[in-house]
């Protein structure tokens, strides 16, 4: 790039910053005034009010949600997930034996079901962890329960996870149909590197697109869950996790991110 060409360069870029910059400052002036309104106003009510019986009744509905409800929602969830499942397996063996080969329309539509079905039990699999560890992060108190209700939440959890997870690799088996050259195995360990290797340029920069998706979202909700869990701390006296587990997740994909673009000279 010649000096004139660098010079013209540096003075589009000034441009844009002088036009975006004051914007920036307002959204950071009136965040801050927000912050020091809700902050003091939290102040004064754990000043002038005792909040130890509204953090007694917090905590009460928390375990018996944890410990009456969550068991049930477990089971419940499993059982729907498992339902669902089946339905959509059948209904993508259907498609597929009403797919010519050549047919785009009925083509996008088979992957697109697979594509809903594979989200539906991902989720599927987050939100039975959740239950999970809703029950049993509330130590002795979920023994208390019964044995039977103790040792139960966990096999219905296992049993329902794995056949979940076949389900998931009977969809998954229905794409590799699809696609002949794709051979990973949905129970191999490596699977999604082995399946990111047999994918041509056009499908990594969907996956490339997808991912930048994500990142984005995920920063975005990092930094709400962390302001979320700052008030938590200071009203409902949370402690120091919920902050400490957002930052882990935050820092380990911002690390993740910036070392694949230093790996591949690219930037940031």
């Amino acid at each position: 790039m010649k000096n004139n060409e660098r010079e013209e360069r540096l003075e589009e870029i000034k441009a844009s910053n002088k036009k975006a910059i004051p914007k920036m400052v307002r959204i950071f002036i009136l965040c801050f005034v927000a912050g020091c309104l809700l902050g003091g106003v939290l102040g004064v009510i754990l000043v002038l009010q005792d909040n130890t019986n509204a953090l007694d009744v917090v905590r009460g509905l928390g375990r018996t949600f944890s410990l009456s409800i969550c068991p049930w929602l477990l089971l419940v969830w499993h059982l729907v997930q498992i339902g669902v499942g089946m339905f959509t397996v059948s209904r993508g063996n259907q498609l597929f034996a009403a797919w010519d080969g050549e047919d785009e329309d009925k083509e996008q539509e088979l992957n697109k079901h697979i594509s809903q079905e594979i989200w539906f039990l991902n989720l599927g699999v987050i939100v039975a962890l959740f239950f999970f560890g809703c029950f049993y992060t509330c130590g002795v108190a979920s023994f208390e329960t019964g044995a039977l209700t103790w040792v139960g939440t966990a096999v219905v959890f296992v049993v329902g996870v794995l056949v979940e997870l076949v389900i998931q690799a009977r969809i998954v088996d229905l794409a590799r149909r699809m696609a002949p050259e794709k051979n990973a195995s949905p129970y191999d360990m490596k699977f999604q590197k082995q399946w990111y290797s047999q994918c041509d340029e056009a499908e990594r920069t969907q996956i490339g697109n997808c991912s930048w998706a994500a990142y984005c979202a995920i920063q975005k909700c990092c930094v709400a869950l962390w302001l979320i869990f700052v008030l938590a701390g200071i009203v409902l006296d949370t402690g120091f996790l919920p902050v400490l587990a957002v930052c882990v997740i935050w820092i380990t994909g911002t690390t993740v991110y910036s070392r694949e673009a230093i790996k591949g000279e690219m930037l940031i």
